[in-house]
Parts: C-alpha cells; sequence; structure tokens
C-alpha cells in the first residue's frame, strides 16, 4: 500500500486539480466528436450522401485547419483533424472531388510537420491529459488515418481529371512514406508510455499495482481480448493503398513507373492469401508481359467499399489503486466497437465469364492493429489520469472539506470519459476486381444484397470504378474515371 504525503503532495495536486479543472470545465461546455457527428452519420448511413454533406458543411466551419483569423496557427487544432478526414470522405463521396481536395489538402498540411521533428506529444499536453484526459490532448491522426488521408487525396485527382496521374501519384508516394514513417511513431507511443508512467510515481502511485492486480487483467482481457487476437498486414501496410499505387503506376505508361508498379502488386500478393493472392499473382504476370513489351488489354478495376471501420465505445471500471487514502477509482476506457458485416460481401461483374470479386482489404483488422498497438499506452495514460484526479480529490477534501469533495467528485465526473475520437466513415471491407473492358464499354455489377450497377467505362488503357455503400436498400455512390499518362494540369 501506497500512502499519500500530503505535506509535499497535496499542494501539487490541489493547485494542478484546480487549474485543469478550469481549463476542462470550458471543454465539456462542448458536445463530444461523437455527439456532434450523430446528425452527420445517421444521413450517411442512410446513403444519403448529399445530406450527410451537407450536416457536415457546418462542422467543417467550425472546425476548420486554416489559420483565419491570422495568428499563424491552425483555428481547430485539438479536434480539427478527425472533423475534417470525415469531411474531406463524405465530399468524395458526395461527388464534390474539389472541396475534398482542399479539406484533404488542410489535414495533410496539418500532419506532415510531425514526419519530420516537431514532437507528436507535447509536455502540456501530456499534463492537461493526466488532470483531466485524453481528449485533451490534439488528434493528430493514427497511422491509417494518414495513408488512407493521401490515398483517397489521389483518387480525387484522378476523378478531377484523368492526366493527373503524375499528381496522384505524389500522393500515392506520400501514403507509402507513412507507412514508412509508422515506425519512428510506434517508437514515440512507447515513449509517451514512459512518461505517463513517471507522472504516475511522481504523484505518489505506482501504476504496477494495478497492472498486476488479478481482477484488473481479468476485465481488460474479457474487453480487449478479440481485438488482440485480430491480425493485419505486414509492417503496418494497406493493401487497398498499396494496390490503387501500383493501378496508377501501370497507367503512367514508363518503364519505371510499370517496375514500379509490378513490385507494388507483388507486395500486395504477399500480403494476401489465396485466392485473392492468385489473383493480384496474375498481374503481376501482367506487368511481367507489358515491360517485356507484349500489347496489353484495357483493364477495368472495379473496388467495392462495404459498411463502415470500428468506432470506439467506452466501457468504464472501478481500479484498484494500491493507495492506503484511495484504494478504488472509476475510469474510463475505449475499446474498438466491430460493426456489423456489410450488405454487400462480395459483386459479380457479369461479362462473357462472370468475374467474381474478391477481399482486397479488411479494415477492421487494419484499425484493429493500429489499436493494439497503441492499446497499452492508452490503459497508462488512463491509469494516471484516473489516479491523479483521485488524489486530488482526496487533496481538495483535506483541504476544503466537504466543499473540496464535493468540487472534486464533480470534476471527477465531469472528466471520467474515454477519448473516441476516430475516422467514422472509413469502410470495414475492400472487395476488388479485374476485367478485360468489353468492347461496347459496357459493364454491369451485381452486388450480393441484390443491386445491380451498370457504367460505361471509357476506352482507355486503364479505367477505375469506385463503388461506395454502407448498409442494404441505400443507394450506392459511384465514382468513376480512366486514367491517363501525362503531367498534371
Amino acid at each position: 500500500m501506497f500512502e499519500i504525503n500530503l505535506t509535499k503532495n497535496t499542494k501539487i495536486l490541489f493547485k494542478t486539480f484546480f487549474v485543469y479543472g478550469l481549463l476542462f470545465i470550458g471543454l465539456v461546455g462542448c458536445a463530444s466528436h461523437n455527439s456532434k457527428m450523430g446528425p452527420v452519420m445517421q444521413d450517411f448511413d442512410k446513403g444519403d450522401y448529399l445530406k450527410s454533406e451537407a450536416a457536415m458543411k457546418p462542422l467543417l466551419s467550425e472546425y476548420t485547419l486554416q489559420d483565419k483569423d491570422g495568428d499563424g496557427k491552425p483555428d481547430a487544432p485539438i479536434n480539427g483533424v478527425v472533423f475534417n478526414l470525415d469531411g474531406a470522405n463524405i465530399q468524395q463521396i458526395a461527388g464534390n472531388y474539389k472541396g475534398s481536395i482542399v479539406t484533404y489538402q488542410d489535414v495533410y498540411e496539418t500532419v506532415i510537420p510531425y514526419y519530420g521533428d516537431v514532437a507528436e506529444t507535447k509536455v502540456t499536453e501530456e499534463l492537461a491529459a493526466a488532470t483531466t484526459n485524453q481528449t485533451t490532448r490534439t488528434y493528430r491522426g493514427t497511422s491509417y488515418d494518414r495513408i488512407m488521408m493521401n490515398t483517397y487525396q489521389a483518387l480525387n485527382y484522378l476523378a478531377v481529371e484523368p492526366q493527373q496521374a503524375d499528381k496522384a501519384n505524389i500522393e500515392f508516394n506520400r501514403a507509402n512514406k507513412w507507412a514508412d514513417y509508422i515506425k519512428k511513431d510506434n517508437a514515440q507511443i512507447d515513449e509517451e508510455q514512459k512518461v505517463m508512467s513517471g507522472q504516475g510515481k511522481d504523484k505518489g502511485y505506482d501504476i504496477q499495482s494495478t497492472l498486476k492486480d488479478k481482477k484488473f487483467t481479468t476485465e481488460m482481457d474479457k474487453q480487449y481480448g478479440t481485438v488482440r487476437d485480430m491480425r493485419a498486414y505486414a509492417n503496418y501496410e494497406i493493401p487497398y493503398a498499396v494496390y490503387l499505387r501500383a493501378v496508377n503506376g501501370l497507367a503512367m505508361g514508363t518503364q519505371s513507373k510499370w517496375e514500379q508498379s509490378k513490385n507494388n502488386f507483388k507486395l500486395v500478393a504477399e500480403m494476401l492469401v489465396p485466392p485473392a493472392s492468385d489473383l493480384v499473382k496474375n498481374d503481376v504476370a501482367m506487368m511481367e508481359s507489358i515491360i517485356t513489351g507484349k500489347k496489353s488489354t484495357k483493364s477495368v478495376f472495379i473496388f467495392v467499399e462495404a459498411g463502415r471501420a470500428p468506432s470506439l465505445k467506452e466501457f468504464r471500471l472501478d481500479i484498484p489503486l494500491g493507495i492506503k487514502e484511495v484504494p478504488y477509482v472509476g475510469a474510463a476506457f475505449p475499446v474498438l466497437q466491430i460493426h456489423k458485416e456489410p450488405s454487400v460481401t462480395a459483386f459479380t461483374v457479369n461479362l462473357e465469364k462472370a468475374v467474381q470479386s474478391e477481399l482486397l482489404t479488411d479494415m477492421d483488422a487494419v484499425v484493429a492493429q493500429d489499436f493494439n498497438h497503441r492499446l497499452p499506452g492508452i490503459i497508462v495514460a488512463t491509469l494516471v489520469s484516473s489516479a491523479t484526479k483521485a488524489l486530488a480529490t482526496y487533496g481538495a477534501q483535506k483541504v476544503g472539506g466537504g466543499y473540496g469533495a464535493a468540487a472534486g467528485a464533480l470534476f471527477q465526473a465531469a472528466t471520467n470519459s474515454a477519448d473516441l475520437r476516430c475516422w467514422l466513415t472509413l469502410p470495414k471491407r475492400v472487395l476488388w476486381a479485374r476485367v478485360d473492358r468489353p468492347a461496347s464499354g459496357d459493364i454491369s455489377i451485381r452486388m450480393s444484397d441484390g443491386q445491380a450497377i451498370t457504367v460505361k467505362v471509357p476506352d482507355e488503357a486503364v479505367s477505375v470504378v469506385r463503388i461506395r455503400t454502407v448498409n442494404a436498400g441505400t443507394k450506392p455512390s459511384v465514382m468513376m474515371f480512366a486514367i491517363k499518362p501525362g503531367s498534371s494540369k
């Protein structure tokens, strides 16, 4: 059992408690990210993407990442990135490609400094988070956020002008660099965990007393066991992003890009299992044939993004602190909420010989992999935050009597919430198929939920059809374009 040294800790805790208490009172007066996104997501889940975009518009204005007040800083640094990621994606799905380009660019410019020497973590934010909760930290995007951000931006450029393959290539390369950056980011996450553990010790709380508690570990295993068992792709890669990069390289029409395209297809094949991996090996063989000078057929790449990737929900637990004066305290943790299977689990391209789709990317696994790596740090930060507030409340009671105890209890209740911010509009599954373009250009796609989509693809060497569907009975969004070599305009 640890005992509180009131002469040493109380003044520090009590002062910190009220300083950050005032800060957080202002923050909790505002609705949470999830509640503000509620009306947007209702329309999104119904497949009414235009209405969802309209509902998103005031949030993009409120959480602008542009410097409208001229102070040299973005106007919404804490939650701006997460709102703008959903905003840009909804704009794209609704067909507002130019608007989506601007929004994604704002996000990119906000997070790109962290690729270099700018630290992801600020000491002031860590202190605020320890005294309140993790929602006081600036949302800077997860690893998959950043990869998909630039991948979708590349699609925007191609949809606006098919000869922007060069510009799209820049975005695909940026997505690839984010995958490389994850190694640095993972080291940063590990360092944050050490910092938070140190803060707990400074306040008289040994976090190991909680982490080794049998009841605590049992509950953690119950809440996180399924997610911990989920396995994604090597080196935090996202097959969908790599595959699209390969498709763009195919269309660019130079020997060096064809070589890169072949290597990217090979990388995707290594990430998948049969029969999907066998289909990508056919893509590799196609590239080898093109590289050796053989004429290729005109290809149509069809992608269906179905359902919704995991979001976050909260569960609460009384945790043991191993402190005589405050043995237990309530804590709130985030846990992944896996959404139901999408209505579209496969599709068929009805040509002379029907072509069946395969699974290209399991986004549930991608999100779970990132969450699993961050989870130990999340648990440590939550424990330290809960212990800090409990100790501060005890100190407030010793100093202020009943009033101090009441104020402390109120503050603990107001700040006892988990950080549930995440990109809500990503798909659950990405299905795909490659077919030869028919002479007529007419392609009929039959979805597993019974819906049929007919598109007329251009008479070009490489065309892409991207379909976004969320739930059964909703009209899918269709994005279709050719990719042509040439300089961006």
